[in-house]
């Protein structure tokens, strides 16, 4: 581990060097079962804001997994999740979080090679790179090691997954899953804070990250529709804001292209006879969109 504790040292994290094995664990799979089942009792606590969490522990890590329910679309948590750049500023702990590589494959997952320093306690930083398989059609993301480079985790694999909730519009249902081993040698103290807070600070930072963002994003709406409400609006017969403003803006624009589209038309109609072939391309092929003739080809009948 590339940290100093006072007097304590330990061997570290190094980009230059490959990793003392490969994987010790079998990874997580994007189409998993999930490891909670979801009851009853536990859909009250989901309900009531809790995380139903699961965790499987032994000396030098465990398996714990947690699911949550989050007041934000499925596209705006995952926003949140593979925005790696912005970790420092939102994951608790987090010190630095950068991508060194980026693949894409030929069924359209990602891989993304990131570097992660995490401050455990004032202190003592953990330094590991993970290899991250992302799905953005499922929104699944699985992790392991990037075991080209030396890391101080000894083997990590994880899972997430974002699904809409079965029952409340514009919310998600968020699976967390992870698998950690530490190396030897790590401080007894360091292990616990890891398998004890891995999982609820996992939770609670995307949590707040999302329903954050989508807070902002309903509160932007709702100012651009009150805007447009009030600048288009009318009050007791008097004329819209948009005519205080334009007052012979649409009377010119009118009279204008209508004279010009209505010479075109004259000039194409005595070619094309008015069937319904000749009325698409004379829809989409001559005219822009603006400047459609509705319902019919008739030269009588105005642009407007």
């Amino acid at each position: 581990i590339l940290v100093t504790f006072e007097k304590f040292h330990v061997d570290g994290a190094d980009a230059k060097q490959v990793h003392s094995h490969g994987p010790t664990r079998p990874n997580f799979l994007l189409n998993a079962k999930p490891m909670i089942r979801i009851g009853p009792s536990e859909e009250t606590k989901l309900a009531n804001g809790e995380v139903v969490t699961k965790q499987v522990r032994d000396a030098s890590g465990g398996v714990g997994a947690a699911v949550e329910d989050i007041a934000a679309p499925p596209r705006i948590v995952w926003r949140q999740l593979i925005s790696f750049a912005d970790y420092p500023k939102k994951v608790p702990k987090v010190k630095i979080c950068e991508n060194y590589l980026q693949k894409k494959n030929f069924d359209n997952t990602l891989e993304l090679f990131t570097r992660f320093v995490v401050g455990v306690v004032p202190g003592y930083n953990v330094e590991y790179f993970c290899h991250h398989i992302c799905n953005p059609y499922r929104r699944a993301l699985c992790w392991s090691l990037d075991y080209d480079r030396k890391s101080d985790i000894d083997d990590v694999h994880g899972l997430w997954r974002i699904s809409p909730h079965p029952t409340k519009k514009d919310w998600s249902r968020v699976e967390y899953a992870v698998d950690m081993r530490l190396a030897k040698g790590v401080p007894g103290f360091v292990v616990d804070v890891l398998k004890n807070k891995a999982l609820h600070d996992a939770c609670a930072w995307i949590k707040a990250a999302s329903e954050k963002e989508y807070q902002n994003e309903c509160k932007a709406k709702t100012t651009s529709s009150n805007w447009r409400n009030s600048f288009f609006s009318t009050k007791g017969g008097a004329s819209s804001a948009y005519d205080s403003f334009f007052p012979h803006g649409i009377v010119f624009f009118k009279s204008f292209f209508s004279k010009f589209t209505n010479n075109r038309e004259d000039s194409i109609t005595t070619q094309y006879p008015a069937t319904p072939s000749t009325q698409r391309l004379f829809q989409r092929r001559i005219f822009p969109i603006g400047f459609r003739r509705r319902p019919h080809l008739s030269t009588s009948t105005s642009c407007f």
